[in-house]
């Protein structure tokens, strides 16, 4: 037209065979039904193809009918498989509808861990067991026991445990099971001594 725009009325095609068949195009633009339209980039027989339609979604596809992306009016993208990239980097929450799957990572490169400080977090300690993970080295992990690695300061340097009683001591032995045989506090600067479940001194 008259402004310097090229405005087409059909779909165009540009490269390819002399019989101008669409899977030879190396380019076609092709308006569809209800205004949907769609951009296919062939060599004659892989293709990458991006569709828009009406549902204001845009999806871009490889190898034919294989969906890689799609981008929807309200900013989501969804995925198709997967992404590979050394770094993302995300402004805002991430909620994932399914599971999120992490590398087992290690004492000294958690899986999980903090951008300014990458030897500190979580990782897989093994099977069924979860690590954490200080400054490159593994302190605490949780599996059918939890085990401490150095000496543990909580609350001003101190463990602070439940009262307990004769049946169930506060301090007792995972070893056997024998967890009615141990340690408790009767009552202020009182320490009582159980086993079997039975207060045998205080």
């Amino acid at each position: 037209n008259g402004d310097g725009n090229a405005v087409f009325e059909q779909n165009v095609g540009i490269g390819g065979s002399p019989n101008g068949e669409a899977t030879d195009k190396v380019l076609e633009i092709v308006a569809g039904a209800s205004d949907n339209c769609r951009i296919k980039f062939s060599d004659g027989s892989a293709r990458a193809m991006i569709f828009a339609g009406t549902d204001d979604i845009m999806k871009f596809y490889t190898g034919g009918a294989t969906r890689a992306l799609t981008l929807d009016a309200s900013q989501n993208a969804n995925f198709a498989g997967t992404i590979n990239s050394g770094t993302i980097t995300v402004t805002g929450d991430v909620i994932p509808s399914g599971s999120v799957n992490a590398s087992n990572g290690s004492a000294a490169s958690p899986s999980i861990r903090f951008a300014t400080d990458g030897n500190t977090g979580f990782f897989r300690a093994g099977t069924d067991n979860i690590g954490i993970s200080l400054n490159g080295t593994s302190k605490v992990t949780f599996g059918s026991t939890i085990d401490f690695y150095q000496q543990v300061a909580m609350n001003d340097n101190r463990i602070a445990l439940g009262a307990g009683s004769a049946s169930a001591p506060s301090l007792t032995f995972q070893t056997g099971a024998d967890y009615n045989t141990g340690m408790y506090r009767t009552q202020a600067d009182h320490i009582a001594f159980t086993t079997d479940g039975v207060k045998r001194t205080e």
